[in-house]
This record gives structure tokens, sequence and C-alpha cells, in this order.
């Protein structure tokens, strides 16, 4: 989704973080966004770094967190980011002198079946309070939509959308239909083509679905 110095995003506290790489999958229906940073220093990277990830990953709801450096990494730091869920990888040119260079090992074959119980938010409509917009669930266009103040800031609904999915998996009951006020702080509107909407409120409404999954 972008890289580099200028790849910014816009946290739920309306600061921009500068990601090195900034990624997207999708696992089924759900979206994923990575932060991957990118240490190229002579030095073993410590846990400060792992610290200042996982806070900008909370505060624009990035999933996950990837850091790659050349040097290593020191033993609290391995420590810190197994506790946080964020992925170290060390970099460095294979060469002839690595046991495993250019080397292919069968082990085996391993069937693994499992069954996996999928939660998934529905958000089926957005009241703006001059407007209320009602869209197919299935489509998540709208998780892209940004509001904006007078001085042209952005402010994107994504956080406001997923701290709505973690009410309803909270809440743990599907197919009722819910909704939750956010409030609103400032003069805020939407562009949606044209159309510029004056923003009086956000009422987030939708349903939540549990699915069994099995795979193997």
């Amino acid at each position: 989704m972008g890289y580099g110095p200028k790849n910014k995003v816009t946290g739920e506290s309306g600061v921009k973080h500068q990601i090195d790489v900034l990624t997207e999958q999708f696992n089924e229906d759900k979206r994923l966004l990575t932060a991957i940073e990118c240490k190229y220093i002579k030095q073993k990277v410590n846990k400060d770094i792992i610290m200042k990830l996982s806070e900008i990953m909370q505060d624009a709801a990035i999933d996950q967190g990837i850091i790659v450096c050349k040097s290593g990494f020191t033993l609290d730091t391995v420590t810190y980011a197994e506790h946080k869920g964020i992925k170290l990888v060390k970099l460095w040119e294979a060469g002839e002198n690595d046991l495993d260079y250019k080397k292919e090992i069968e082990i085996g074959t391993i069937n693994i079946q499992s069954t996996v119980i999928r939660s998934r938010p529905n958000i089926t409509s957005i009241d703006f309070g001059n407007k209320t917009i009602h869209f197919d669930p299935s489509i998540g266009v709208v998780y892209t939509w940004k509001l904006y103040d007078t001085s042209g800031n952005e402010y994107p609904l994504k956080p406001l959308m997923f701290a709505f999915g973690d009410k309803l998996k909270s809440q743990g009951i599907p197919l009722k239909n819910t909704t939750v006020d956010y409030t609103i702080n400032g003069n805020l509107f939407l562009k949606i083509g044209n159309e510029q909407i004056a923003i009086k409120k956000i009422s987030i409404t939708g349903f939540l679905t549990i699915n069994d999954l099995k795979y193997g």
C-alpha cells in the first residue's frame, strides 16, 4: 500500500506515523494490515523499537508487525517482541558456507485438519446526522472513507469501524442488529464523489456472523 519516508498513516489519535512498508492482505473476508520496519544499522535492535512499533500499530489499527534488520536483536527485544506478537527477521546474503545454501531436504508429509470459528462483523449503515448511508456488508470500500475538517486534515473512519467490530465480537451474539454512537469533535465532513456531507454524528449499525470453518 506504500513505502518509504513519505508513507504515513493517521492514527486514531490524529497523529501521522511513518511506516517503512505497509501491506494489505485478505484472509477470507478479513482485511489485514501489516507494518514492516527496516533497520539497516550496525548495532542490534533494542526493545525500544518494538515498543514504538507496537504503539503505532495500536493507534493506527494495524493488525501485524514485522521488523527486519541485518545485525540481529538483543535478548530483551526477542522476548518483548514475542509478547507483543511482532515478528523479527534477520537479513543477510546467503553464501556457500551457509549450511542450508541451495539445499532441499524432504522430511515427510504432514496432513493437518483444523476447525476455526470465524466471527465477522457486518456493517450495514452509518448515520451521519444529515444522511444515513446503507451498503452491502460484503463491500469493504467503506473502510477507506475519510473525514475532513475545514483545514483539510484527514480522519479515517477505519478505527471506528474496527472498534465497532470489536464490540460486536465481545458481545458474541450472532445476527443481532446493533447500533453504536460515537462522539464527534469539531466540524467534519465526508466527500463521496461530488457530494459533501456535513457530519453531525456517527452512528454505526451492523450485526455479527459466526461461522464454523473446517480446513484440511
